[in-house]
């Protein structure tokens, strides 16, 4: 039996419905494997988020889920890999409680995702074909996912509009034509 192929980490936005601000998205780390299959039940993810609970406290959350979109899902970037074996290592850096900062009203789940993705790559984890510019990567995937809300185009259960990192530079003024 061979080395089972790598993970894919990706940033992920999902819609926030309650809010009166366009395009103000919830921000989470996706791991998945490299063949998504929506319709496969066997073939799980996993989701990494810092979430907002009802008392207004800010908690981490992993929770795994299966391949498919949900309906508040917008869309995902592929930032790089992961080996099946770090997946451990990398919960272990992500539910570290210091990384929820209670008494900051600035720090929120895209603070907490950026910080991340930041441990992740430095810890050599996250394997990236180069450098993450994690402010860029989030300037483009919010670009990237207004985009998908105003054309409509992320409907149904199956893979999400997935775009892989771009590296450095120009974030498009247009994804879909």
């Amino acid at each position: 039996m061979g080395v089972p192929d790598k993970y894919r980490v990706y940033l992920v936005s999902y819609e926030m419905p309650l809010t009166e601000n366009t395009g103000v998205f919830h921000w989470a780390i996706f791991m998945g494997p490299k063949d998504e299959d929506p319709r496969d039940l066997q073939k799980r993810c996993l989701l990494f988020h810092a979430t907002n609970t009802d008392t207004g406290s800010w908690q981490y959350q992993r929770r795994e889920t299966t391949c498919a979109r949900t309906p508040r899902m917008v869309g995902r970037l592929l930032l790089g890999k992961i080996e099946p074996r770090s997946v451990v290592k990398a919960d272990a850096i992500l539910q570290d409680p210091a990384r929820i900062r209670p008494g900051d009203d600035q720090w929120n789940c895209q603070t907490w995702a950026e910080e991340a993705i930041i441990d992740l790559a430095e810890q050599q984890i996250l394997q990236s074909h180069s450098a993450i510019d994690v402010g860029q990567a989030f300037r483009f995937m919010q670009q990237y996912s207004l985009e998908i809300l105003s054309n409509r185009l992320n409907t149904g259960n199956g893979v999400p509009l997935t775009i892989e990192y771009p590296k450095c530079g120009e974030i498009p003024r247009k994804f879909f034509k």
